[in-house]
């Protein structure tokens, strides 16, 4: 899905259809409130729902930093770290019907932050759903949202160390600090954990 910006009001427009064009207003509530089930399930330990969250606006995500970097392989970067971040701060979130928003908000203000440090003039977004040949993300951030859910049903304590060395960027040996356990156990527990991955992916 991609999604319409309202220019130089910094408001999110409602979610557009797959024609491109903004969802009617029962149907945006209707999209909205599915948001909202999907946050709270989430927040109440089904974290593998998130995927439904990332397949539903990863295109909108990614036209956004696409608006910003230019660059479609680093928009898929940004677009999977923008999601990564929305995850560790859902909890943040008061009001779940507005997840799109307060997504899309922070897709803008990540997507900046990447244009300055690369030194590069930021531009005006590109206008989510305009032109969605040009604005379409790859099959990797599929697969991303894909290998995300599959981590979340990951057994403890495989599912967390994986995330704290993939999506925190943590070394095996701050794990094994933070974990006090050998760095050994760590790198079996990742060894093991990708093997379930991948036999997860192929099935």
């Amino acid at each position: 899905m991609a999604s319409g910006v309202q220019k130089g009001t910094g408001e999110a427009a409602p979610a557009p259809g797959a024609a491109g064009e903004p969802l009617c207003p029962e149907a945006a509530g209707a999209r909205y409130r599915a948001d909202a089930e999907a946050v709270r399930a989430v927040l109440a330990g089904q974290r593998e729902r998130f995927a439904e969250l990332v397949e539903r606006y990863q295109a909108s995500v990614y036209s956004v930093a696409l608006g910003y970097t230019r660059d479609a392989h680093r928009a898929e970067d940004l677009a999977q770290e923008i999601f990564a971040g929305a995850y560790t701060n859902l909890a943040q979130l008061r009001e779940p019907e507005r997840f799109f928003p307060w997504l899309l908000q922070s897709a803008r203000n990540r997507s900046s932050r990447e244009a300055h440090r690369s030194s590069a003039r930021p531009e005006q977004p590109l206008a989510e759903g305009r032109d969605p040949a040009a604005a379409e993300p790859g099959p990797e951030l599929a697969r991303a949202a894909a290998v995300f859910a599959l981590v979340e049903q990951l057994p403890e304590p495989y599912r967390e160390t994986v995330l704290l060395k993939y999506r925190l960027g943590l070394s095996c040996k701050e794990i094994a600090e933070r974990e006090q356990v050998p760095i050994g156990t760590i790198t079996s527990r990742l060894t093991r954990a990708l093997a379930m991955l991948r036999v997860a992916l192929s099935a």
